[in-house]
């Protein structure tokens, strides 16, 4: 007789244990006496409420985790009010768990990766969801692991300025498509970036390249402030148009020898390149997400949790 009161004891003080890292994460769950607030049980209800639409192995504990890795990572601003940040928090724990189904990965482990990307390339909280769309898109539609994706964009993050997490996921992902681990991916497509960035700066054997391609090297610099992807994909059609035996030197004189040769290979498949440039692109990605959770809610054990 006294189980399931145990029971329902522990699921408690789990509960409570988990809300008490979002109260150290969000402002107004506690007043100044360390007493909890209306907003604390307005926020444990909502996090309640949520994690019965996502079923999570923990349920409202790993939604109540969600919340507040999203609030340690900066996903929404402490200057806010409650009421805004409750809903970017929320949002993104949303966002997190769908991606956790999508990938089948650990939600933490998805959660700490979007907030990651989010940051480097400016992603606002209300389009996090967007990301985890083409990322997912790229996951179902290539030869690539969302899971790799994700760590290409981190690695890539210095060149945010330059391009945009779709055209960061979509140049990663072929690299990965051609059989490319994650970090090789992001040193060559690092490299791309980085050397014909600043042309103008470079070694007698990238002059020698340049002139190869018929290239200006100071309007190829100017153009990558502007468009950095079309820039790369205008040096690589005319490294297309040269005889087979000339494509590598040409590209190792532009990207050395360490990524040269990784360089011949998008050479080699320009159509996957445009092909899963255009998965990130286009209106297909939306709601990729939220369709394969709906799949996992209708499940036995998903309603079973």
């Amino acid at each position: 007789m006294g189980a399931p009161v145990l029971a329902a004891v522990k699921s408690s003080a789990a509960m409570e244990d988990a809300m008490k890292g979002v109260a150290k994460q969000v402002n107004g769950l506690r007043d100044d006496s360390g007493n909890r607030t209306k907003q604390f049980y307005d926020m444990q209800a909502a996090i309640k409420a949520a994690s019965e639409q996502l079923p999570m192995e923990n349920g409202a504990i790993d939604y109540a985790a969600l919340v507040e890795g999203g609030a340690r990572m900066g996903v929404t601003n402490q200057n806010d009010s409650y009421e805004d940040q409750k809903r970017d928090l929320m949002a993104f724990a949303t966002t997190a768990a769908k991606a956790s189904t999508a990938f089948e990965l650990p939600a933490g482990e998805l959660a700490e990766g979007l907030g990651k990307i989010a940051q480097l390339y400016k992603i606002p909280t209300r389009n996090i969801e967007q990301l985890g769309d083409a990322l997912n898109y790229l996951d179902d539609n290539a030869m690539s692991k969302g899971s790799d994706i994700i760590d290409v964009l981190q690695r890539m993050g210095g060149v945010a300025d330059r391009m945009n997490f779709r055209q960061v996921a979509a140049l990663g992902s072929t690299f990965l498509t051609l059989g490319a681990t994650s970090e090789i991916a992001a040193s060559s497509a690092n490299a791309m970036v980085r050397e014909l960035s600043i042309a103008t700066m470079q070694s007698n054997r990238f002059m020698d390249g340049m002139d190869l391609l018929k290239l200006d090297p100071a309007k190829i610099e100017k153009q990558m402030t502007t468009d950095a992807m079309g820039t790369i994909m205008r040096v690589l059609e005319k490294v297309k148009k040269l005889p087979d035996s000339k494509r590598v030197p040409a590209l190792t004189m532009l990207f050395g020898k360490e990524f040269g040769p990784a360089a011949a290979k998008l050479v080699n498949n320009m159509p996957e390149l445009r092909r899963q440039l255009a998965l990130t692109q286009g209106d297909a990605a939306k709601g990729s997400m939220q369709k394969e959770s709906d799949i996992n809610k209708d499940s036995l054990s998903a309603q079973w949790m």
